[in-house]
């Protein structure tokens, strides 16, 4: 009796220390790229934006510089350095060799620069054409005397004599030239018509919003002169240049010329330019079929 009390004891005492087990869990797996830190778990409804990768984009070299080109100084007899950049003709038709000059004058305040979208487009239409971009006087790099600021009326009348001497330097630089085309915008416009009347080689002039008198800077004789081809181009609210580009054209004795008004707007000079880009008849395009006449 004594032996089963004590053998029952025995088996109470060891069901105390028996430790219980924890019941086994399925073990996480994390994924660790080493020198990585581990991903955070996202919930689904987490909407993660994409890194924006900036696209590699090439910037594109503009026309104008791909020409073949030369900056030009030249020294008037009134003391004026005039800087120009000559635009070769295109190399298929011997550059040696041009017939004709573009010139192109810049309006008042602005620069050749004005025309860089311009000129590409008359080196292609106009092959066998020299393009001649000016900073007429008092203006861009040809201030060593002042700038157009200080101008009088005489002042710009005098701007004649920086085409003179263009016309002289292009004639030991490009002697095949026989004849001249001018482009003036505003005031420019004046500057070309008042040299293109006493000059018979300018065979054409394109006027863009041009004045009778800009600057008291007048004329009207000029416009009764030249007899050449003559075409203008203006905006009907810029008032006062469509009103002179009017008489300019009823005063031309001119057997070939060309008045193109633009309705509502008033943008002036080369803004015609871009305020007309989306038009029926854009002004760069109906300038570059003109020339090609």
């Amino acid at each position: 009796m004594k032996v089963i009390i004590l053998v029952f004891a025995a088996i109470l005492l060891l069901g105390c220390v028996q430790t219980e087990v924890p019941e086994e869990k399925e073990p996480q797996v994390i994924n660790i790229t080493v020198g990585e830190e581990p991903e955070e778990e996202i919930e689904e409804s987490e909407e993660v934006p994409e890194e924006e990768v900036p696209e590699e984009t090439e910037e594109e070299t503009p026309e104008i510089e791909l020409l073949r080109q030369k900056e030009v100084k030249v020294t008037t007899s009134d003391q004026w350095d005039i800087y120009f950049t000559l635009y070769y003709s295109k190399e298929e038709h011997d550059v040696t060799a041009p017939d004709t000059a573009v010139i192109l004058l810049h309006q008042l305040g602005s620069d050749r620069s004005s025309y860089d979208e311009l000129v590409p487009s008359i080196h292609e239409a106009l092959p066998t054409a020299d393009v001649v971009a000016v900073d007429w006087r008092g203006h861009g790099k040809s201030t060593n005397i002042g700038t157009y600021q200080n101008f009088r009326t005489g002042d710009y009348r005098a701007a004649k004599k920086d085409l003179e001497k263009i016309k002289d330097k292009l004639g030991v630089l490009r002697p095949s030239i026989k004849k001249y085309y001018i482009i003036g915008a505003s005031i420019g416009s004046s500057v070309a018509l008042d040299y293109a009347e006493e000059n018979d080689d300018v065979a054409k002039v394109i006027m863009i919003s041009p004045g009778t008198a800009y600057h008291d800077f007048d004329i009207t004789e000029d416009a009764e002169g030249y007899l050449h081809e003559l075409y203008i181009a203006a905006a009907s609210d810029d008032s006062y240049s469509s009103n002179s580009a009017s008489q300019i054209y009823s005063m031309s004795p001119s057997d070939n010329k060309e008045f193109k008004i633009y309705y509502g707007t008033s943008a002036h000079g080369m803004a015609l330019i871009d305020a007309t880009e989306s038009s029926d008849e854009p002004l760069d395009e109906l300038i570059i079929s003109w020339l090609k006449k």
